[in-house]
Order: C-alpha cells, then structure tokens, then sequence
C-alpha cells in the first residue's frame, strides 16, 4: 500500500514539476512529461518489490575484482574479498548501486557544480563554493594524498568498482532524480571522492564567529563585551577532565602575548571600526552545536564486565540517508559500521576486537583578515610594509539553459580568498584564513588511512597510531577494545593562537598576525583508562583552562555535564541502560532556566485561567522534552522571549542579524545572581526594567499568544527532507520528542544520523538504527524502513559475520565477482 502511495504520488509530482518547471517559467527546464512516464525506461522502472530479493545469486563477470557480497535482510552488504582494494573495489559498485545519485549530488553541491543541471537557481550556492575554494582545496589534498600509498590505492579501487557500476547501467537503470532532472551521471574519479571528504570538513569545520563578535565589541564596546561573551563556562565539564597530558610538561611555541579580551588592552578591532553586514560579508555556515555525543565504560563500570562504546553523530536528517552499513572482510579487516557513500572505508564501527566513534571538537580553525587595498582596483594589499600583488582567479561556472559560462573572479591574498556573495560586499575587504585551505604535511597516511586502520587496529596502540594521521576535521576519537581499554583523544590539526586571536577580525598587514604554528600531535588531549573508568564527548570545551595551548569556537554547555552525571553515579550500565541514555529527552538547560524564570515570576499578576494553567504545567514539568507534552513549549517560548527582550541592544540595532549573541547560560546566570544588571532595561521603554519585569512580561505575553496546548512535537516539527526537497521523496512530520541541548538532540530537521552501542565482549556485540533506509531509490522498499525504529528508539542487532558462510545462512541477495 505505501509503495503504491508512493508512486501515485510521484506520478502527480512529475506532472506538476514539468509543468511547474517548464522552460516557460522561470528559466527551468525538466524532461517532457512522456520521458519521466515513459513505462520502459521513466520513473515507473523504480518500482522494487520485496521478491525481487528472494535469496538469489547474481554472477557479475568482467570486474576488476574478485569476492562475495552478501545482502542481508535489512540490504546490509557483507562484503568479503580476497584483498582490501578489491573489497574496496566492491563497496564502490555496491555503493554506486545503491546510492549513486546522493554521491553526485553531494559533489555537485560541494564543488559548486549545481548550476550545470539546475540551472540559474542555484549559481549563488556554486558561486558560494567556488569562493571557498572548495575544489582547489580538494586538488590540493589530492596531491599529498597521492604519496600516501595504501590510502591512494584504496580510492583508486573505490573509484573503479563506482564506474564499473556507472558503465553497465541503461537509462531505464538511472536513478529516479536524474530522470526528474534529466541528466546523467558522469564518470567518478578520485577527485570527487576528496571533494566529498572536503564536504564532510566544510560541514563540521566552517565555524565562526569573528565577523559578528566584531560588530558586538563594536556596539559594546570592551567592558560589557567581556561580561556578555566570557569564554568559559564555570559550570562546564571539559571533553578530558582527567587529563593523561602533564600540562607543565608540555612545551608551548608562542607564549600568549597581548590579545586577551578580559583585560584593556583589547588590540584587535578593525582600524576602521564599522559594522560589518555579515549577511553578505561572509557565507553560510552550520549549527554552531551538532549534538553528537560519545562514551565508553570500561568493564569495572558495566553489568557485563565487559567495555561498552557508544556514538550517536548529529547531523542534518536527509532522504537518502548520509550513512550507510557495511561489513568489509579480507585476510587483514573484519570490520562493520557507518561509511559515506563517496569513500572507501568505515568512518564509525566496531571489529572483532574494538570500537570506535567520532564527535565533533568545534575548535575555530576559520579567521578573517581585514585587507587594506592599494587602490579601488584591489589589485595589491599591503602586508610587512610592502604592497603586494593578489592572485586573481577566475572561475567559470556552468550554467544550464546559458550558452557562456558565468566568470566569477576570486582575489586570492596571503590570507587566503576574499569572500563575498555579491560584488556590492566587496568594500568589507575581508580574507578567509581556512585551515582547509592550507597544505598538509606529508605523511605515510591521512584520514582515509586513519580508518582503514582502525578497521584493522588490534589494541589501543594501533589506535593511537591510526589517528596520528587524522589532520581534518578535528574529531573527539573515542576507543574500547576487548583488551579492557577505553580511550578518547581530541585529534586533528588545530592552530597555535595567541590568547584571543579569532575572536575578532584580525588585521591583514603582517604576516605575524597569523597563527603560530600547530599543537604537536603528542601534545592533543587525551585520556587513557581514566580512574573514572568512562571517557565521554558531546562537543563541549576539549579541556578546561589549565590547557596551556589558547583555542576560541563554538561549543556545548548541557549535554556533555549530563552525560558525566550519569556516568559518573556508582551503580553499572549495560547495552540497554546506553539505548536509554542516548534516547535521554531531559535538559540541563531547563533544569536551570526555568527555575530562574520561575523564581522572578511576580504571582500576583497571573489573572486568567491559560496563564495559570502554563504556570501550574511548567512547575510540574520534568524538564524532559516528550513528543506530547506541552510544558517545552511553554518553557522555550517563554524564555525566547525573555532572551530577545534582555539583550535588545543587539536585536534592535540597525544591522539587526549582524551580531553575536550572548550564549544562554549567560542569561541564566544574570537572571541568577544579577537581576538588577542594566542589560535588563529594555531600549523600546522609557521605564527602567529590573529582570522580574522582563521575566514577568514575557511570561504573559508568551500566554497570550499560546491559547491552546500545542504539543512538543508539533510545535518542533521535525521531518526528514530529500536531498533534492522534493517533498513526496521526504518524510511526513515525525512524531518524536527530543531537544537541541538534551542528549537526544532532535531538531527540525537535524538530529541523530547513526546510533551505535558496541559491547566489546570476546565476541562483540552490536547495536544501531539511522533515520533511513540502505537503499536510495524511493521506490525501494529499502528506502526510508528504519525511522520508525529510530523515533520509538529501538535498535537493530549489527551482525558481524565472521565468514561468508556464516553470512550466506541469512542472505536475501547475494553477488558473486569472478
């Protein structure tokens, strides 16, 4: 029945696309209506039925490979081949098959290539890309990546085995988007598997914040920036609270120097001392907070007595999916996890002898230089007393329904590129400083050998030397192995600063303005068997001040200290307790916001029923975020408001958007112990408010506006959209619970990507879900059957087979390559 809604649906989709979509609007183009119904070769041939895979084997001859993929019930592939190419050989057909146009669609976007089949709708997104540099900083990559030996070889196998996919296929075979969209799919390469590495680092390394916190210094000038923006959450619990690292021994190569935002001295506004519109002046980035998290118990805290992992990377929630399982065996790897379509390898697995996990560090690897040109013209910046010429590039873009390319001219500086969305942003002279333009060292491997040696780790020392080569992006490596040890090391390539260098935009004029080298691998925090017997992440501050190497970013208050509550009580976990944990609704965050905004509530100027109601609602509530329960309504309203109202200084500036804003805790901290602060006077008044006056008010108006209960989940609204926002591709609204700062961190449409718990026994023992499907063809039964395991937080055994014999037992399809 579903399947059938599904195409009828997509039948009345294609007909409104090509007549929405018609070259007479809009400047579009789609295929004639008759290619897209077309029975023989159109969106019909997407039709899969559940026979179709029945347990049957297909020969597949004339491949560059030999070995054995086995598809289980769930169209897991459990590869196993004679070599490790070969099986990465096998994961590109089977990925290509299963997933071919999410791999082109991905680099497209990546690279700035949209435009080719999109036409002029998407040319801002490319000209975006081009401007970052994406594919040069893929080239660039590329050429280091090829010295790296086995690494190389892997991509070049994985290449093959998605061509060898491409080549054989029809266009009746194509994948239903590139029949909605009417082109087709073009040769991979091992360059487009970099520019998806370079996507994934884009996506979780592009922070910043240098450009608002500017205009704010700006606005508030030193003193009240230094209140509203410290650096350091008193209340937080660092990544590695038990630090392996003597920080006294550690040699630091710049001693920090002059550019400490708590002091006077404050050095680094721009000379000119503008607002700058950062609409324009800079281009989009991700959530500062992805939500990931990560732990491990050792066997002295599980009921098993055995060491447990568990990692649950949050991520934007797409149809297709981002990851997708796989088992890979060969003489030298056992191992089953999450990979990316696009690259050989598992990224987040176990084998038969460890686990491990990624999350997010969130350090800033991104500054901006202000330039001083020579003339109009910016042709020449001056830089250590000298002017110097910039390199002018060009890029050309491709643009379906456009005869000539569109010409995009980048000036490239020391700095690296100067960035705009338009030409009118260009009087901002601002140069983006990316760690992922810059060279990497060479090495004997890098984060794609980073993996497949932890696909092949037998201890904690091949861990510890598999992430040495790991450079981008920075990631909290979490490790358990049957051997009784658990570890987490904050890894990848992080700059020397100066303290408070990145916080503002620094001035381009000497080179000694620039980072001062990067902090030694052997220097990275880390933890080794802890006497707390549990390693954990979720994001927050990789360590607490002490670390005598200064960093600045993004990172996370709530979860990380719930995480280390539970972890740290007396009594074991097992498998089931970490389902729990990482479906956990409750937030620290409300635990201490909303007793502040209840503790200032004058009573006595509740007079209807609804505000009494909410009142009496809102003291009962657990601060737990259930899918059916109003109170999280009632509570993030209420203290959305009291947020806008403190701080309308910068809400209601002139270049509103513009600004950094104050993290939350530093409200609950004024609310806490500075009710009186004049940050609590607002700008629309001519009374002079005290925070029970804010608080108060915004309680009533926020009653006013909810008249009716509106449920959590209606009211977040969560849904899964396609790749390609074709809604009938999507899900329909979720009906699940979770919150942004609880561990469950269920947004909109952004939440946990792969859930895994890993028991590490002599046999391991596996767990996980995603919001997904295997397959990426909507017609697919395969396409979308896991989410609603993933909303109710159920979990599927992860079999790790240990033959193909053992495999074939539960086989629905099998491949065999001769």
């Amino acid at each position: 029945m579903k399947f059938i809604k599904l195409i009828t649906s997509l039948g009345i989709n294609a007909l409104w696309l090509s007549f929405l979509l018609n070259p007479s609007f809009f400047g579009l183009s789609i295929p004639p209506i008759g290619k897209i119904l077309n029975p023989f070769s159109g969106f019909w041939q997407q039709a899969e039925k559940v026979e179709r895979v029945s347990g049957k084997e297909i020969d597949l001859k004339g491949l560059q490979a030999k070995g054995k993929v086995i598809f289980d019930e769930r169209m897991v592939p459990h590869i196993f081949a004679p070599t490790n190419n070969e099986a990465f050989y096998l994961q590109g057909y089977i990925e290509a098959m299963l997933r071919l146009w999410q791999m082109d669609i991905s680099v497209r976007s990546a690279g700035g290539t949209l435009s080719e089949i999109l036409g002029e709708r998407t040319l801002s997104i490319d000209i975006g890309q081009r401007k970052k540099r994406m594919i040069a900083a893929a080239k660039t990559n590329m050429e280091v990546w090829k010295k790296s030996g086995e690494e190389w070889s892997a991509i070049e196998a994985y290449t093959n085995g998605v061509n060898a996919y491409i080549n054989q296929l029809t266009p009746a075979q194509y994948p239903l988007e590139f029949k909605l969209l009417d082109y087709e799919p073009t040769p991979w390469t091992p360059l487009k598997s970099v520019l998806f590495f370079m996507s994934m680092v884009e996506s979780l390394n592009f922070q910043h914040s240098d450009i608002k916190a500017t205009n704010s210094f700006q606005l508030l000038g030193s003193e009240n920036f230094s209140k509203l923006f410290p650096e350091w959450n008193p209340k937080q619990v660092p990544v590695i609270s038990e630090p392996a690292l003597d920080y006294a021994m550690l040699e630091v190569k710049e001693e920090p120097k002059t550019t400490n935002l708590n002091s006077e001295s404050v050095s680094l506004s721009p000379p000119q001392g503008k607002i700058y519109d950062s609409q324009t002046a800079f281009l989009a980035q991700p959530p500062l907070a992805n939500g990931s998290n990560n732990w491990a118990i050792s066997g002295q805290k599980s009921k098993s007595g055995y060491p447990i992992l568990a990692n649950d990377p949050h991520l934007f929630l797409t149809l297709p999916a981002i990851w997708m399982e796989t088992q890979i065996q060969t003489p030298e790897i056992n191992a089953y996890g999450a990979s990316l379509p696009g690259l050989p390898g598992i990224v987040i697995g176990f084998n038969e002898q460890s686990a491990w996990g990624l999350t997010n560090v969130g350090q800033d690897v991104l500054d901006w230089y202000e330039i001083t040109w020579q003339d109009e013209n910016k042709n020449a910046y001056w830089l250590d007393g000298e002017w110097v010429p910039v390199e002018n590039i060009i890029e050309e873009i491709v643009v379906k329904g456009r005869k000539i390319p569109v010409e995009e001219t980048i000036k490239l500086t020391k700095w690296g590129p100067v960035v705009s969305f338009d030409e009118k942003a260009f009087d901002k002279d601002l140069a983006m400083h990316w760690l992922s333009h810059q060279p990497l060292e060479e090495r004997p491997f890098y984060e794609i050998g980073a993996f497949i040696r932890m696909m092949k780790n037998k201890g904690y020392e091949d861990y510890r030397e598999a992430i040495r080569g790991f450079s981008r992006p920075a990631q909290n490596f979490l490790y358990a192995s049957n051997q009784g040890d658990i570890a987490l090391t904050v890894t990848g390539k992080l700059p020397i600063k100066e303290r408070g260098q990145g916080r503002l935009i620094s001035p381009g004029d000497k080179s000694t303005n620039g980072w001062k080298g990067f902090i030694p691998f052997e220097s990275l925090p880390y933890s080794h068997n802890p006497p707390s017997q549990y390693v954990a992440s979720a994001n927050q501050h990789s360590t607490d001040p002490a670390y005598p190497y200064y960093y600045n970013g993004g990172f996370d208050d709530y979860r990380g200290r719930y995480i280390n509550r539970i972890l740290s009580r007396e009594e074991s976990l097992g498998v089931e307790d970490f389902m729990k944990i990482q479906n956990d609704n409750y937030s620290i965050y409300a635990e201490e916001g909303l007793p502040a905004l209840l503790s200032l509530l004058d009573g006595h100027a509740l007079q209807t029923e609804n505000e009494k109601n909410i009142f009496a609602q809102l003291k009962e509530w657990s601060y737990s975020f259930e899918a059916k329960e109003s109170a999280p309504v009632y509570f993030l309203e209420w203290m959305n408001k009291t947020y806008r109202w403190t701080f309308d200084e910068l809400e209601n500036s002139e270049n509103q958007g513009s600004f950094l804003m104050p993290e939350n805790w530093v409200l609950i901290d004024l609310l806490q112990n500075q009710p009186s602060d004049p940050i609590f006077d607002r700008v629309a008044t001519t009374e002079l408010e005290s925070a029970q006056d804010l608080v108060t008010a915004s309680f009533l108006e926020m009653a006013a506006e909810i008249s009716a209960p509106v449920s959590w989940e209606e009211y977040k609204g969560t849904q899964i959209q396609h790749l390609g926002r074709i809604a009938p591709l999507g899900s329909e609204l979720l009906n699940v619970g979770g919150f942004a700062d609880a561990l469950n961190a269920i947004k909109k449409g952004h939440g946990p990507s792969w859930r895994m718990i890993v028991e590490l026994g002599p046999k391991p023992k596996a767990f996980g879900v995603y919001p997904g499907g295997q397959s990426g063809n909507p017609g697919s039964p395969f396409y979308d059957f896991q989410i609603q395991n993933w909303v109710e937080g159920k979990y599927y055994p992860l079999n790790l087979y240990s033959s193909a014999e053992e495999a074939a037992q539960f086989s629905f399809m099998s491949f065999n390559f001769e």
